[in-house]
């Protein structure tokens, strides 16, 4: 009967030790893992769905700053500019961005703006003691950026830029060379309406230079070799108007890895083995 009753007595100490212990732990709360540092520094938005997307967008507050590079949506549009004008006030580390692909760009314009201003008194009015009342008009030209590079200053430290397949004019390249003149590296392959890209040469910076399947010249392709003089890298694969007229200049470079497929001068194509 003892044997019985400390049974019991045990069981019910057992049981009390369990309520209490269930008492004192804390609750429990599933909880979001966190990314990887290689996964946050490194995001392609292109594979997310626009829920994720939206999602990243909002965890950018947290998160931006350990961002180095980033390719942007292939859906990306005009209406949602202010997701990438957000990501421009928050990845203030981003080194490289990509928006191959993208339908945002094509938008940049110039807009001549006309200002009135007094003409000068001509000698005869000024004999006769006349005024010339007349006004004198001047047009001035600015550029105006679409929203999606508005704000693409932010990104002081941008190293590398991937405008591929999209719809950049000269207009897009002169305000984003405006504001990173230090670029390292710039893709712009399959820009068809791409022209005078000789305002490349003002990245006096640039290492890495794709301009494949555009509107490259002899003029233009000189431009840059004279001043780009860092320039490593250099692919112009399907420039149908690059000729021979390049050879000397392209001669005179050590490049270590250089791609003329489609050319005509295919045959000074060189990859370094080192």
């Amino acid at each position: 009967m003892k044997t019985h009753i400390s049974g019991i007595s045990l069981m019910i100490l057992g049981l009390q030790t369990q309520l209490f212990a269930m008492e004192t732990t804390e609750p429990f709360h599933a909880q979001t893992p966190t990314p990887s540092s290689s996964t946050t520094e490194h995001v392609d938005a292109s594979t997310m769905s626009d829920v994720e997307y939206e999602g990243f967008i909002l965890d950018l507050s947290s998160i931006g700053e350990h961002i180095k590079t980033l390719t942007i949506p292939h859906n990306f549009t005009i209406k949602t500019n202010y997701q990438l004008n957000k990501i421009y006030h928050l990845c203030n580390n981003l080194v490289g961005l990509n928006f191959n692909g993208c339908p945002c760009f094509g938008h940049i314009q110039k807009k001549v703006f006309t200002r009135r201003y007094p003409s000068t008194t001509s000698a005869s009015s000024a004999k006769q003691g006349s005024k010339d009342n007349s006004m004198r008009f001047i047009s001035q030209e600015t550029l105006i950026a679409p929203p999606c590079l508005d704000d693409i200053s932010w990104l002081y430290k941008l190293k590398s830029l991937d405008i591929s397949s999209t719809n950049a004019t000269a207009f897009d390249l002169e305000w984003i060379i405006s504001k990173h003149p230090g670029l390292e590296s710039l893709k712009a392959n399959n820009c068809y309406t791409l022209q005078h890209l000789g305002i490349v040469k003002f990245l006096e910076n640039l290492q890495t230079l794709e301009l494949n399947n555009t509107a490259l010249s002899d003029h233009a392709l000189e431009q840059i070799l004279r001043n780009c003089t860092h320039l490593t890298h250099l692919s112009c694969v399907g420039c149908k108007n690059i000729t021979a007229s390049s050879a000397p200049y392209i001669r005179t470079r050590a490049f270590e890895f250089l791609d003329l497929t489609g050319t005509s001068l295919e045959y000074l194509s060189y990859r370094s083995t080192k």
